[in-house]
């Protein structure tokens, strides 16, 4: 499998899953998402290294944030901050995605970008988002931008079960 198809994939997958565990359903739409706020996150590993990112619609962020704090969220949290902690859930997500394939993910931590009518160049190759969307019309995109070596094929082999599952843990 090619670094880009895998990103693309998780892309999907983890987006419904990161929203789906709010409450929130969102489906693949190929209308496109005009951002006011990105979160970016750069990410290295033996054999890619890139950034991966996260932008949703303003109801969407305000909605997802309510959700977490059971309602309306405290005062002094801003959507800001609330972005980023989607976009570090996000890569932490795809984190545990791309290991199955031998990939290592060091993750840096999330950098926001505020302004009007945000645009992303992903015309590279090794370049991608995916948008989804609620019932509403509220989108999130997700995005990568990859380097590495022409013609890297990825295949799976996960590691052996240590019969923990993902947030579970083992004490000694």
């Amino acid at each position: 499998m090619t670094p880009a198809s895998l990103f693309l994939d998780a892309i999907i997958d983890n987006c419904t899953t990161i929203f789906g565990d709010l409450g929130i359903e969102v489906t693949l739409t190929d209308d496109p998402l005009i951002p006011t706020s990105i979160a970016v996150i750069g990410f290295s590993s033996g054999n890619i290294t890139g950034s991966v990112g996260i932008a949703c619609s303003d109801q969407l962020l305000t909605d997802s944030l309510s959700a977490t704090f059971g309602g309306s969220p405290p005062p002094e949290t801003s959507r800001r901050d609330w972005l980023g902690e989607l976009c570090n859930q996000f890569l932490g997500a795809i984190k545990r995605a791309v290991s199955d394939y031998g990939v290592d993910v060091n993750m840096a931590t999330p950098t926001i970008v505020d302004g009007k009518e945000l645009s992303v160049d992903l015309s590279r190759d090794c370049a991608g988002s995916r948008t989804l969307q609620t019932s509403g019309g509220d989108k999130v995109m997700g995005f990568f931008d990859l380097q590495h070596e022409e013609g890297l094929e990825l295949v799976y082999a996960p590691p052996e079960e240590d019969g923990l599952e993902d947030g579970m843990s083992l004490f000694f």
